[in-house]
């Protein structure tokens, strides 16, 4: 059964957008399909206007005509994005939004919109100091302007009681992502393996959510009452910000050990806050996205605190053993957090481990360097 519906995600959710199921289905019923940069892109606006909001991730590609565009000391989600877009992998999208994350991140979108016919594009302001009154109030205003233009383009009208109905769906979704990490990580036994839920929280980002909300109860149906596989290897929280593909998290299995918890943006960032179904709307999109987990593009202030208070929770939560870091060469935000957290992380006597991820892992060096860390791991 598990199997079965597994099999069922993938064939809908293919990461190459040109070959995606999903994408293919929403167009042909003559809907339009977005296209967002950033995980702090409130995709219930997107949704409440009958328009498909899909992430775009990348991907190990090899790179041709991205050079043309960018410098080779950027990092490679940002590079194998605009590789897919001159490919023509973005084709079917109508349309491009993007959020403040990294200054990478705002020079890709720029190029995208140059270089890519499309109907809508738009930029969110994201503020960086989050935690006052005023930055709601402005975020609110900005989410207001997001919605005017989505509705400009739609020529209609999206209403509070559709946007209301699309958090409802987006809640229902992030609520069995947790469960999912939760049957994934506070267990002995392996239900579902590291790589597994990390495709599911994927997959939520590259189809319909009504359909991902089935297909995910339809896992949680399939293995309950599983025992499972008792686990006597190291538990491994990966820390870091963006990856176009789960090729570590594969490697990290190949060497004994189970990704348990995370703290990227096509983890657990992703889905970990709740908007609140009971506020107005906007406000509530406005006060979630501002206040979500913090990435280290947006590790200014007391924002590296509460990244930082994020990852023991789950360490402490998911009972892990050890902490592996990605860091993207030449990705300056995730270098200037790294050796912040990592001595918090000694402070408390957690080891860890900090991977270079660039354009395909170096497989043979990456091994080498996970089975010495897991022996370490194993002597404690």
């Amino acid at each position: 059964m598990l199997k079965e519906v597994l099999s069922e995600v993938r064939s809908q959710s293919d990461p190459i957008l040109s070959y995606n199921k999903s994408i293919k289905d929403w167009r042909e019923s003559g809907r339009s399909v977005f296209g967002y940069l950033c995980t702090n892109i409130p995709e219930e606006l997107i949704y409440a206007a009958n328009v498909l909001p899909v992430r775009l991730i990348g991907g190990n590609l090899e790179l041709y005509q991205a050079y043309n565009h960018l410098p080779s000391f950027v990092c490679c989600f940002t590079r194998s994005c605009l590789e897919s877009a001159l490919n023509g992998d973005y084709g079917d999208l109508d349309g491009i939004v993007m959020g403040y994350g990294c200054d990478a991140g705002c020079l890709l979108f720029h190029i995208l919109i140059k270089n890519m016919d499309l109907a809508y594009r738009f930029f969110v302001y994201h503020p960086l100091n989050t935690e006052t009154e005023y930055a709601v109030r402005f975020f609110e205003e900005e989410l207001e302007r997001f919605k005017s233009s989505i509705e400009e383009f739609i020529g209609g009208s999206i209403t509070e009681e559709l946007i209301r109905d699309a958090i409802k769906v987006y809640n229902k979704n992030r609520i069995l992502l947790k469960r999912l990490y939760d049957i994934r990580g506070k267990n002995d036994h392996i239900i579902l393996t590291g790589t597994q839920v990390a495709e599911l929280v994927v997959s939520s980002m590259l189809m319909e959510k009504r359909k991902s909300n089935r297909l995910l109860v339809g896992v949680l149906e399939s293995v309950k009452g599983v025992d499972g596989i008792h686990f006597k290897g190291p538990r491994i929280h990966v820390s870091g910000s963006m990856l176009s593909d789960l090729e570590l998290f594969d490697l990290i299995e190949e060497c004994g050990g189970m990704v348990v918890s995370d703290d990227i943006c096509i983890g657990s960032r992703y889905f970990w806050n709740l908007v609140d179904e009971y506020k107005r709307p906007v406000t509530a999109l406005a006060e979630r996205y501002l206040r979500m987990i913090p990435c280290a593009g947006m590790c200014s202030g007391n924002h590296l605190n509460t990244r930082l208070a994020h990852i023991k929770k789950m360490i402490k939560d998911y009972k892990v053993d050890g902490v592996i870091f990605s860091i993207p060469n030449y990705c300056d935000p995730q270098q200037f957090d790294y050796p912040f957290i990592a001595e918090e992380l000694e402070k408390e006597g957690i080891p860890f481990l900090a991977i270079e991820v660039e354009k395909g892992l170096n497989e043979a060096r990456v091994k080498n360097k996970l089975e010495a860390f897991f022996e370490i791991l194993g002597d404690q």
